[in-house]
């Protein structure tokens, strides 16, 4: 029996599954034997005093136990069902839960407990349940809920963005740190600022101006530099790096090839490194140079590069 968050999985399968809970609230019913999975949030999690349990019939666990529930005769998730067990009882669900987790229950249709378990997340192309395959699933429902069309040349750029940066063979936490970027989320002293710190904003690396994103990768003196010592370059992108955002997505339309795509792993690489080596001087007073900076996103995208051979 596995747990995450106050929620009981009986299986490792379900067990998966606890990386969406603590992301995303999923919960997961046990119906006479018939497993929903459904993203609400907040819906039986943390609901007061002790955490609330989801109801596998067989188990002696009950339900929930906090405020939020307001009939404590409801032990089980069937008895909020009608007597066909293919519909919710909406006056014993309304009574029960607080208005807008009732409203969330009452939106799980086709419900057949007699039809068997199914896997609604069938994981990536290895059968394996990683985060960023649930990240791009977020991303793609939030752009259709904006109702942009699809031939909108903005959401194609993004689109075809999100894509190809998911799909770089590099270190997935390097694939995040570029995402990251692409929103402007990285936490340099001018996002800080304004998210309500009162940090110096000012640059440590050159004492010259204020640090962003498009200064720490692009601006910094010591950025310039190492660009000039790495054995790369992107001279027809170098409008674009007044947005870190608009510089990846140009990045991002130049055409596959094999060297190409290998500049690319090794872009992310070097970004990374300009960060790292940023982090360990304001955070251990520890100073890397401009050469030393190259030749680590070097090393080790060459080691990434020979252990995914």
């Amino acid at each position: 029996m596995q747990v995450a968050r106050g929620v009981q999985f009986s299986t490792v399968v379900d067990g998966e599954l606890a990386a969406l809970v603590r992301r995303n609230a999923v919960v997961v019913f046990t119906v006479g034997g018939c497993c929903m999975g459904h993203v609400v949030k907040q819906l039986l999690l943390g609901l007061g005093v002790g955490p609330a349990v989801v109801e596998l019939e067989g188990h002696t666990k009950k339900i929930p136990s906090g405020s939020a529930i307001r009939n404590p005769n409801i032990q089980w998730v069937q008895q909020l069902f009608q007597d066909n067990r293919r519909s919710w009882n909406k006056e014993l669900v309304e009574s029960t839960f607080l208005p807008d987790e009732a409203k969330a229950i009452l939106q799980m249709k086709d419900l057949d407990p007699h039809k068997p378990d199914s896997l609604r997340w069938v994981g990536d192309s290895k059968g394996k349940f990683i985060v960023a395959d649930t990240y791009k699933s977020l991303i793609d429902i939030k752009w259709k809920q904006l109702d942009i069309p699809s031939s909108s040349t903005i959401h194609k750029e993004i689109k075809e963005t999100r894509q190809r940066t998911w799909s770089l063979k590099i270190k997935r936490k390097i694939r995040h740190f570029i995402w990251r970027g692409l929103n402007n989320i990285l936490p340099v002293l001018v996002n800080l600022n304004s998210r309500g710190s009162r940090l110096d904003h000012i640059c440590s690396l050159c004492g010259e101006a204020e640090e962003s994103q498009e200064h720490m990768f692009f601006l910094c003196r010591r950025a310039q530099h190492i660009w000039k010592l790495a054995p790369i370059s992107w001279e027809g992108l170098h409008s674009e790096t007044d947005s870190f955002k608009h510089w990846w997505i140009k990045l991002c339309s130049i055409n596959k090839s094999k060297i190409v795509e290998d500049r690319v792993q090794l872009t992310c690489y070097l970004l990374w490194w300009m960060w790292k080596t940023r982090n360990l001087w304001v955070f251990q007073n520890v100073w890397r140079s401009e050469i030393d900076t190259v030749r680590l996103a070097l090393a080790e995208w060459r080691e990434f590069q020979s252990c995914s051979l």
